[in-house]
């Protein structure tokens, strides 16, 4: 099995949990060179933060219960929108959200099949996010097997997914 079942289960089972080395703290930042700019969005103990890279003033984005936490997210190409992954029963919810995380609604639902959506990434041109779809092969409660493909989905309502590429996963794109 892959890693992705493994921490999943412990996720589930809440035995997983970040520890960090005496003397550091979750804000603490490495110096940045000052040709990177722009924002970073990344999860830590389940919520999203930002941290504009001008001022490195850290903002906590959302108030997840560690029942349910965000384990993937993707800012826009223009930084209006936020997509994001949450854990929520056996599976997952992608989410997608204003980027200061406001005003966040459920776009695509795979809890329910016992899937994860993994690695979202947004389209260069920003119209679509692609994704790696990671379902199971079962057979009662057995798990024969894993499933893994690549989708693409538009952030219109009522969109539906696009299997763009079989036994794939983590897509990038880019615009050439």
């Amino acid at each position: 099995m892959r890693f992705g079942l493994v921490a999943l289960a412990l996720l589930a089972l809440g035995a997983v949990t970040c520890q960090f080395a005496p003397g550091t703290s979750p804000t603490s930042t490495a110096p940045i060179p000052a040709d990177v700019q722009g924002t970073l969005t990344y999860q830590r103990d389940g919520n999203i933060y930002v941290l504009p890279l001008a001022t490195k003033a850290e903002r906590k984005l959302t108030d997840f219960p560690r029942s349910s936490p965000a384990v993937f997210s993707a800012r826009s190409p223009d930084g209006s929108r936020l997509a994001y992954v949450r854990t929520e029963g056996m599976g997952s919810v992608l989410y997608l959200a204003n980027a200061d995380g406001s005003d966040p609604r459920k776009w695509l639902d795979v809890s329910a099949e016992g899937a994860t959506i993994e690695w979202p990434r947004w389209t260069p041109g920003g119209d679509a996010l692609i994704y790696t779809y990671h379902g199971f092969l079962m057979e009662g409660t057995r798990i024969l097997g894993e499933l893994f493909r690549v989708e693409r989905l538009a952030p219109d309502a009522g969109a539906t997914p696009t299997v763009l590429i079989e036994e794939a996963e983590a897509p990038t794109a880019a615009p050439t």
